[in-house]
C-alpha cells in the first residue's frame, strides 16, 4: 500500500473480532485470484468510489487464517481515503523489506 512501501500486521483474533474485521475492513474484497478483475473495474473496494488513474490507489491483501477452516486470501483496491482509514484502523505499520 501507498506507492512503494509494505504495510503489515499480524493479528490473533477470537471469533466476534475476526468477524468484525472481515465485515468492517474487508465486506466488498475478492478473492486474492481475482486481483486482474477488480482492477478492471476501476472502483474502491470499500466506498465504491470511481478511481482514475494517478489518484493514488493502493493494493490491499489480506491472508485469514481461521482455525480449522482453508486459508482465506483478499483483495481490495483501496481510494487514498479508504487506504488511510485501513492503516489507522488495523494499525497497520511499515514492514521493513528483506533483500532477495
Amino acid at each position: 500500500m501507498h506507492g512503494d512501501d509494505h504495510l503489515t500486521r499480524k493479528l490473533r483474533l477470537c471469533k466476534a473480532d475476526y468477524d468484525e474485521v472481515l465485515s468492517a475492513s474487508c465486506s466488498e474484497w475478492v478473492p486474492a485470484s481475482s486481483y486482474g478483475e477488480l482492477v478492471a473495474t476501476a472502483v474502491c473496494s470499500s466506498c465504491e468510489a470511481a478511481l482514475k488513474p494517478g489518484d493514488g490507489t493502493a493494493d490491499a491483501f489480506a491472508w485469514f487464517y481461521p482455525r480449522g477452516a482453508e486459508p482465506l486470501e483478499l483483495y481490495g483496491l483501496l481510494c487514498p481515503v479508504c487506504s488511510l482509514d485501513l492503516v489507522n484502523t488495523v494499525g497497520l505499520k511499515k514492514e521493513s523489506l528483506r533483500p532477495a
